[in-house]
């Protein structure tokens, strides 16, 4: 049994006892702008101190690994419920928008390093790849979706079935390797290959 609002349930003998409905989102705002801006207040940093050349301290550097991971799987999710009801989006901005910036900061960012010869810091390579892998993932699911309106209706479902078997074969080879001690002899590229299938995956299925 749910609730969108506050219920008065009668008992017996007794008045009525009020139930809480949904919970109030932190700070009044729309669900999820406390998380958006975290993530953009460790982008914000992150950026900054790797433009001015500085080292980023390894608490920093965990935090907003974790932090902007964290944010785009909890939007995934935050989409897979927006058709329940309508949902107003994270700091009152047009949906996506967070996480647009984001991705963008962070591939203007690595294009500047490159641009410069610079050498990137390895979390700053690691977010961009979870990024990369996540914006493709998104892009893919809209044309799959736009398309298969004019393709037969089983056409997404396969869509769907094979990105997912795909997900799970690659993660459950890396977990073997990593359990089996042979992690070490599997080539880097494939290892940078397989965290963009899981970050593809993530961002595909943020599409509804």
């Amino acid at each position: 049994m749910t609730f969108a609002s506050r219920r008065e349930v009668p008992l017996p003998g007794a008045g009525t006892l009020p139930l809480p409905g949904d919970p109030t989102p932190p700070l009044g705002m729309p669900a999820g702008s406390v998380r958006a801006i975290l993530a953009l207040m460790l982008s914000l940093v992150v950026w900054y101190l790797v433009y001015q050349g500085r080292a980023l301290p390894v608490y920093l550097a965990d935090t907003a690994f974790l932090g902007i991971a964290f944010y785009f799987g909890a939007r995934t999710s935050d989409e897979e419920k927006a058709s329940e009801k309508p949902r107003r989006q994270p700091l009152f901005l047009p949906r996506g928008f967070v996480r647009g910036l984001i991705v963008g900061g962070f591939l203007g960012l690595y294009g500047l390093l490159w641009w410069q010869g610079r050498p990137a810091d390895p979390v700053v390579t690691a977010i961009f790849e979870l990024l990369a892998g996540y914006a493709v993932g998104v892009g893919v699911s809209v044309t799959v979706r736009a398309t298969s309106k004019r393709a037969r209706p089983t056409a997404l479902a396969a869509f769907g079935h094979a990105r997912a078997m795909l997900t799970l074969v690659g993660v459950g080879f890396l977990c073997v390797a990593a359990v089996t001690g042979q992690d070490a002899v599997v080539p880097p590229v494939l290892l940078t290959a397989l965290q963009f299938l899981v970050a593809f995956y993530f961002g595909s299925r943020s599409v509804r």
